[in-house]
């Protein structure tokens, strides 16, 4: 197992974090990382286990609840105690 880290102080970037937070400083607000895809669902979708699937996935991924500030001109990362997603859906069959 690896143990949780005791403390909410900010943390250190990883090298492929400090990667994105340069190539981001190069490029501000472009998303060359993200991956967009569409997902066809040929069955009723229970929107509410969805939610909670994801928000347990969340609560278990301190990287998943990550921001990157600048402090002292170094960049870290602030990992927010809870982070809550709702997920909408919308039907598109018409």
């Amino acid at each position: 197992r690896i143990p949780r880290r005791a403390t909410q102080e900010p943390a250190p970037l990883s090298f492929a974090q400090q990667r994105l937070w340069f190539l981001d400083q190069l490029s501000p607000g472009k998303s060359y990382y993200n991956l967009s895809f569409a997902l066809k669902l040929e069955c009723l979708l229970d929107l509410g286990a969805l939610e909670a699937s994801v928000n347990e996935i969340i609560r278990r991924h301190e990287v998943l609840r990550a921001t990157f500030v600048t402090i002292a001109d170094e960049p870290v990362q602030v990992i927010a105690p809870e982070l809550k997603l709702r997920l909408f859906a919308i039907d598109l069959r018409d």
